[in-house]
């Protein structure tokens, strides 16, 4: 799971079908990359940072965490 990525988008009001809109990727393919369930590219981690416009650096952003 990558709690960072949920910690910014509750920080920044955005719901995870905003940001499923945004990338735009499946609601249920999204949810499941970041609750760790599906793998995600380094691509998409890329679009996921700018759809959130996150200061965090991407390997933080992304850390996973159990």
């Amino acid at each position: 799971m990558y709690q960072n990525v949920i910690k910014e988008m509750k920080e920044k009001q955005i719901t995870l079908e905003d940001l499923a809109m945004q990338l735009p990727m499946d609601l249920d393919c999204l949810n499941d990359k970041i609750q760790g369930k599906q793998a995600i590219t380094l691509e998409e981690c890329m679009a996921v940072k700018k759809a959130l416009k996150s200061r965090l650096d991407i390997d933080i952003l992304f850390i996973e965490e159990k």
